[in-house]
């Protein structure tokens, strides 16, 4: 019993090393205003959703972690504000893209030309 809930903690530190990196990577920058947020009410609706009886831990690692991980994100877009978030139009078009590519595919023809000669 002692090495099944070991090896579960292991999987879970695992796990949130794994979504720690993978989270890094995504997040670009902070949308919320985190100094006007009221954080006594996300104090109390964190406790509130946190309760040993809306776990279940004979279930995954994982999903207990993305269990927790969802409730207190809710918990955060209820009570942290979000800022103006400017929206940019991609100037990357399916032109450039396409161009890129033709470009790239030249570069590697001309790579492989040299080093034949030699």
């Amino acid at each position: 019993m002692t090495e099944a809930l070991n090896i579960g903690k292991l999987s879970l530190q695992v796990f949130y090393r794994e979504a720690k990196v993978k989270s890094e990577k995504t997040i670009e920058r902070c949308c919320g205003i985190l100094k006007k947020a009221d954080w006594r009410i996300f104090r109390e609706l964190t406790e509130e959703k946190m309760q040993m009886k809306n776990f279940n831990f004979c279930s995954h690692p994982s999903q207990i972690f993305s269990k927790i991980n969802k409730t207190i994100l809710t918990c955060a877009k209820r009570t942290v504000s979000r800022g103006k978030v400017k929206t940019y139009k991609c100037f990357w078009s399916t032109d450039l893209k396409e161009g890129k590519a033709k470009r790239d595919r030249l570069k590697r023809i001309a790579k492989l030309s040299k080093n034949h000669k030699k």
